[in-house]
Parts: structure tokens; C-alpha cells; sequence
């Protein structure tokens, strides 16, 4: 009864909500529907942050987004409602979020998940964030318009900015993740036709002359798993790249970044070899380029 009565204002009044059910203590059920309440509303700025909705909009409308700008470190002393509503239990809110983070990624709301992981505060649940997003960044490289890649794009970008998030990740999921936004860079520039300075956000990951074909293909091996996943479109497109950059520097009379540009090119076919990442379609790309490159 008091989950449907509750139901008819909880988008609308969502702290009235959590007042109500917080009734329900102790017991599972209220565990149960405070975590329902998240993710049908979907606010969890306005019911765990103490952030108000209406005068803390970050961008494109995401005010959940907005803790991780502020995120200090700290989160059952920042001063969000579920906490000053149970400030002898902070247990018990982390396992709401906790719960509600876990329920989301099972239900597919992997933008809900990454954001409640973040709140539940541990360095697991840190790196499970992270670990949700670098899986979603990949699926979004390509440069499209979407709202998707921004929103994406926009919590990397927030949580790139934040040293106190930075500190409880991982070596190896830091890594990955500052390696994903380089490949965002890089296919954002091939979007703005720059292709020069696209190359440069990949020499840490395909060679720029024979010399570096080794240790680019002994680091191939040691890349976490989404980064691998992101190889072969991101080869695909920097063959393509250097087709354009030796096309323009041939317009131009360039002679010396040609010869650069050939031999970088020589250089990608000598690891594509040393690498289990070859397919048809890039053995097809390889050999259309190879003839413009002359």
C-alpha cells in the first residue's frame, strides 16, 4: 500500500517519496523500495547528493552527472538528503545505492549503474564504474553526433577531471581509460580532417617507423580488454589516415613528410603481421592505400 500510494508523486516529489518509505525501517522492504525509488526516477541528484535540480543543471540537462564535478572524496559527509535523513546508519544508505547500482546494471541502465557505483564510494565500486564506462566508450568511439557519445563523453571528461575519483582507480583501469580518451581525441580529429595531429593521439599504440614495431606489438598484449576491442576500427581508420595525410602532403610538394608518412605506413603492415587482429577488410584497406602511397 505504501509503495502505490508513494507512486503517485515520487517523479515529482522524489524527497517526499524517501520520507514515506523510510517509514518502512528496519527490514528489506524498505531497502527494497528506496532502491526502486532511484531507478524509476532516475534522481539521484535530488535524493542522495542534496543537489537541487532545478538550479544545478550541468550540461546537456544531466544534473546526476553533477556529482562527479563535486565529488570530494567524501561521500556520507557531503550532506545529501538520504544521509541527513539517517545519520546513525550511513550503512544502510550506502547499501541502497549499492543494491540500486547492482539492479541497473543487470536491467541494462549502464549510465544509472556507472553513476550509483560512483556514490556507493569504495575503491570496488570505483573501479567498477570505471570499468561499466570504458565498456560504454568503446561502443561510442566513432564521431557521431548522438547523445549518447556525449553523455558518455561528458562523465570521462568529469571524471577525468577529478583527482580524488582518479585516486581509487586502479593502475591498470586508469590506464585503459586515459588510453580510450585518447582514441576519442584521435577519431574526433579525423572528423575535423586533421589528420597529422589525429596521428599523434595513436603513437602510443601503433608505430611511427619500423623502430617501434616491437615494443607496439609486445604492449598490444598487455592492453586491457577494451582497448582491444577498439583495435581493429581504430586501425582501420588510421590506415586511412595516412592515406589522407600523404594525399595532402602530396598536393603541397612535401616530399619529406611523404617519406615519413610511407614509412609510418610500413610500419603499421609490419605489426597488422605481428598481431592477431588482421581481417579481411583491413587486408583489403591495406592494399587500396598501398597503391595511392607512391
Amino acid at each position: 500500500l505504501m509503495q502505490r500510494y508513494v507512486s503517485r508523486f515520487a517523479h515529482s516529489n522524489p524527497r517526499a517519496a524517501v520520507l514515506y518509505l523510510l517509514e518502512l525501517r528496519p527490514g528489506l522492504d524498505a531497502i527494497d523500495y528506496l532502491k526502486s525509488l532511484l531507478l524509476e526516477t532516475n534522481n539521484f541528484s535530488d535524493i542522495l547528493d542534496g543537489v537541487d535540480v532545478n538550479t544545478s543543471m550541468s550540461s546537456y540537462g544531466d544534473t546526476n552527472n553533477s556529482y562527479i564535478d563535486m565529488y570530494d572524496g567524501d561521500f556520507d559527509k557531503r550532506g545529501g538528503f538520504l544521509f541527513q535523513l539517517c545519520p546513525e546508519d550511513p550503512q544502510f544508505c550506502l547499501h541502497i545505492v549499492l543494491e540500486a547500482a547492482k539492479a541497473a546494471q543487470v536491467r541494462g541502465n549502464m549510465y544509472a549503474a556507472v553513476q550509483l557505483h560512483l556514490r556507493a564510494g569504495s575503491a570496488e565500486c570505483t573501479n567498477e564504474a570505471v570499468n561499466i564506462l570504458n565498456r560504454q566508450l568503446v561502443q561510442v568511439l566513432l564521431p557521431t553526433d548522438n547523445d549518447a557519445r556525449k553523455k558518455w563523453k561528458r562523465v570521462a571528461d568529469s571524471i577525468g577531471k577529478n583527482k580524488h575519483l582518479l585516486e581509487k582507480i586502479s593502475k591498470e583501469k586508469a590506464q585503459a581509460f586515459e588510453q580510450l580518451r585518447y582514441l576519442f581525441e584521435f577519431f574526433d580529429l579525423c572528423r575535423e580532417r586533421k589528420w597529422e595531429n589525429a596521428l599523434q593521439f595513436v603513437t602510443w599504440l601503433l608505430p611511427e617507423n619500423n623502430t617501434f614495431v616491437g615494443p607496439c606489438a609486445s604492449r598490444y598484449r598487455y592492453l586491457d580488454a577494451t582497448v582491444r576491442e577498439a583495435f581493429p576500427i581504430v586501425m582501420e581508420n588510421a590506415v586511412q589516415v595516412i592515406r589522407e595525410a600523404f594525399m595532402d602532403s602530396k598536393k603541397r610538394g612535401d616530399m619529406n613528410k611523404m617519406a615519413q608518412l610511407q614509412e609510418q605506413f610500413q610500419a603499421y603492415i609490419n605489426l597488422f603481421s605481428n598481431i592477431p587482429v588482421q581481417t579481411a577488410k583491413l587486408a583489403q584497406l591495406i592494399a587500396s592505400v598501398e597503391v595511392t602511397m607512391v
